[in-house]
């Protein structure tokens, strides 16, 4: 079974700019909802739930409070979330990759699973196809392709290709591939992934 994985890191914040792309390059932030107190009230409290590289390399990071962000980056900019124009957004990429192959997997939002199996001959290589496959996104998103023997591999393949790029795991280099990557990337629950970092194990080797 060969999987292609596409991914749109920070997806929610790539989707504004095809609203106004003037904004591509900038320090861009999502912020929260209003957090919920222990009582249930709402409070005014509103922190970076996600943020670009741009936005990351004046150090601002997920859990910020605003007014850290502005004091660190006055040029960032405040994008609130938008769940329904995302959820669409993200209905229209999966309806673009079933162009391609009808087993499309949405996980979370800005990643899919594609499996390959059987479209050798729309394609000569898995390249090909990776590539025809990031063709279907629009490129102002950025999107990325991994692409290896299983989900969890292409996964990782994806989250380190470059954007708009495709990183190809063959299966005789999945366990060499693997063996460097942090245990806090696994799909667990934290208590699990958490138990793992006391035990030392803080990669996959």
């Amino acid at each position: 079974m060969t999987v292609a994985c596409i991914r749109i890191p920070h997806f929610a914040l790539r989707i504004t700019l095809l609203e106004r792309p003037e904004l591509d390059g900038l320090p861009l932030v999502l912020t929260s909802p209003p957090l919920r107190l222990r009582s249930g009230q709402a409070s005014n409290r509103v922190v970076v739930a996600g943020c670009t590289p741009e936005a990351e390399k004046q150090g601002i990071k997920p859990g910020m409070p605003l007014r850290e962000v502005t004091a660190l980056c006055p040029d960032a900019v405040f994008v609130p979330p938008n769940p329904a124009r995302d959820a669409a957004a993200f209905a229209r990429v999966v309806d673009a990759l079933e162009t391609f192959s009808p087993l499309v997997e949405p996980a979370e939002p800005g990643c899919c699973y594609v499996d390959l199996h059987g479209l050798e001959r729309h394609d000569a290589t898995v390249q090909d196809a990776a590539d025809r496959l990031l063709r279907l996104v629009p490129p102002a998103l950025r999107p990325r392709a991994g692409v290896a023997p299983g989900k969890f591999t292409a996964w990782v393949a994806a989250r380190q290709a470059p954007p708009g790029g495709v990183r190809i795991v063959a299966p005789a280099e999945v366990v060499r591939f693997l063996a460097p990557v942090p245990t806090d990337w696994l799909p667990l629950p934290d208590d699990l992934r958490k138990r793992l970092e006391r035990l030392g194990l803080r990669t996959l080797s």
